[in-house]
């Protein structure tokens, strides 16, 4: 018996490789062999309607109020946001290919043909481009919440000390401080 979490992942995970499962099933096999033709799904299957919707709720939910002291609509705006640009990726891309002109220089053209050709592809790089910022954000907050903990819990532990030491820069080739020796000198 597979636990919740586990059936959840299955379950995902066939949802998500049936629809080019099915797609693969009903095309013929040369024309399934030929290259782009992983594309064909993206036209007849993305409508800009909900990228648009999913725009817009993140659009509303930028105005609602934290959820106990935390952002949690924030969060889920930047999702929605996110997750609307992704969908509406492979109509801005083909829209912005097909306004360009050819260019002259062939290794050029043949560049541009094939961004034409592959609208889907720029929807796969931008949502691994998000996924790669949110590790690099996650990242980042996870360190800046480490260090803030750690500053709170040394003012609890270390309440009643008087000196505050610092390691300072390092600088080559550089004298002591002048300053810093009766300071020194009368903590003996």
């Amino acid at each position: 018996m597979l636990l919740p979490a586990a059936r959840a992942r299955c379950f995902s995970a066939l949802a998500g490789a049936a629809l080019p499962a099915l797609d693969a099933a009903r095309r013929p096999p040369a024309r399934a062999l030929k290259a782009g033709d992983e594309q064909a799904m993206f036209g007849s299957l993305v409508s800009a309607w909900p990228g648009l919707a999913l725009l817009a709720t993140g659009a509303a939910m930028t105005q609602l109020g934290p959820v106990g002291g935390l952002p949690v609509f924030g969060y889920a705006a930047i999702a929605c946001v996110l997750l609307g640009g992704i969908a509406l990726m492979p109509r801005l891309a083909q829209a912005v290919f097909d306004r360009l002109p050819p260019p002259r220089r062939v290794p050029a053209a043949l560049a541009l043909e094939q961004l034409r050709g592959a609208p889907g592809q720029a929807m796969v790089s931008l949502a691994a481009i998000v996924a790669s910022f949110s590790l690099m954000v996650a990242m980042a907050i996870m360190v800046s919440s480490f260090r803030e903990s750690v500053s709170d819990w040394l003012d609890r532990v270390l309440p009643h000390v008087d000196v505050e030491g610092r390691e300072p820069a390092v600088v080559l080739d550089a004298e002591p401080e002048p300053v810093l020796e009766p300071l020194v000198a009368a903590g003996d």
